[in-house]
């Protein structure tokens, strides 16, 4: 297991670099690890530098029995990526542009609630008003959107998380209704 520096820049639409935070979120823990280290954090974050530059350092598989995958989001964009292993700096612009898969930006919703995770493992959540269309409200995980009856269920004002990935306080849930 090692680690691989990422570095890029983050512009507005007009091609101004900005200062905001970059956040990576690690896909899939089950990659490879050592006798001392197990699995790398699931999320990275930095902050650019007054010109939108930035550097991080990412976990990436050595072993290459499974790919080291991605999402990285910043300002209302996200996207995935695979990170290859090896010793030199690589551009975030580069993995984007090679196998990478756009996401849409987050919806224009109607209402938005942000959920608080108390305590590890937490599956049930309070909503803020209870949707008409619970399969039309959009959940995102870390900032991956998650999939209704595969990964959490509604009923009346409860959110329910079904998916087996446990959920812990430094995840954040972001709910949009439409």
């Amino acid at each position: 297991m090692g680690y691989r520096e990422v570095f890029g820049t983050i512009c507005d639409p007009l091609g101004n670099g900005i200062e905001t935070e970059v956040c990576f979120f690690l896909q899939d823990n089950l990659g490879s690890y050592t006798d001392t280290v197990q699995y790398p954090g699931r999320m990275c974050q930095t902050v650019t530098a007054g010109d939108g530059t930035f550097s991080i350092s990412l976990w990436t598989n050595e072993e290459g029995m499974r790919h080291s995958e991605y999402v990285v989001t910043f300002e209302k964009c996200f996207f995935k990526f695979t990170l290859p292993p090896g010793d030199t700096p690589i551009s975030l612009s580069s993995l984007r542009s090679h196998g990478a898969t756009p996401s849409p930006t987050n919806p224009k919703p109607t209402q938005h609630d942000r959920l608080t995770i108390l305590t590890s493992g937490q599956t049930s959540f309070t909503l803020s008003i209870i949707p008409t269309e619970p399969q039309n409200l959009i959940l995102y995980i870390n900032g991956v959107k998650a999939v209704y009856s595969v990964d959490y269920t509604i009923n009346g004002p409860t959110l329910s998380w079904s998916n087996p990935y446990p959920l812990a306080p430094t995840d954040y849930l972001e709910v949009y209704y439409k």
